[in-house]
């Protein structure tokens, strides 16, 4: 009697070998395009600028990204801080009302502080403007350093 090798046996473990190694290596491109997309929208460039003129804070947009019109704005004068909201201040020339576009400005005057009432002369002055559709600070700084 002859004794007949059989070869299906190996041939049956590469097959399986390449099939697991094509589907490790699928998988692996697809958690990497998957986890390198960024899931947070990122900070919109924009370049702002606030002054003051008299009895009013100025603040404009003068390149850079529309921002969202919900922008909030916070003004700490002295050691009392006040929260406006873009869209109640706003010189409005734009196409699109529902965006800060560049060229327009956020007037807020002395007597839109209800609670305080801001001496704008000599005091300090820190502003922060927060962009809400992304969760982001988009400008901070001292329009005014103030005297001691």
């Amino acid at each position: 009697m002859k004794i007949k090798r059989k070869k299906i046996a190996v041939s049956e473990i590469i097959g399986v070998t390449l099939l697991l190694g094509m589907s490790i290596a699928m998988y692996s491109v697809v958690q990497f395009m998957v986890f390198s997309y960024p899931f947070s929208p990122s900070t919109p460039s924009v370049n702002l600028v606030g002054s003051i003129d008299g009895n009013k804070i100025s603040i404009g947009h003068y390149s850079g990204e529309s921002i969202s019109i919900d922008a909030k704005i916070i003004i700490r004068v002295n050691s009392d801080q006040v929260t406006f909201i873009a869209r109640n201040n706003i010189t409005s020339n734009s196409i699109n009302p529902d965006f800060w576009d560049i060229g327009e400005f956020v007037l807020i005057n002395d007597t839109d502080f209800i609670y305080i009432s801001p001496d704008f002369t000599n005091a300090l002055i820190y502003l922060t403007v927060i962009d809400v559709e992304t969760n982001s600070v988009v400008m901070m700084g001292y329009i005014q350093e103030g005297s001691t």
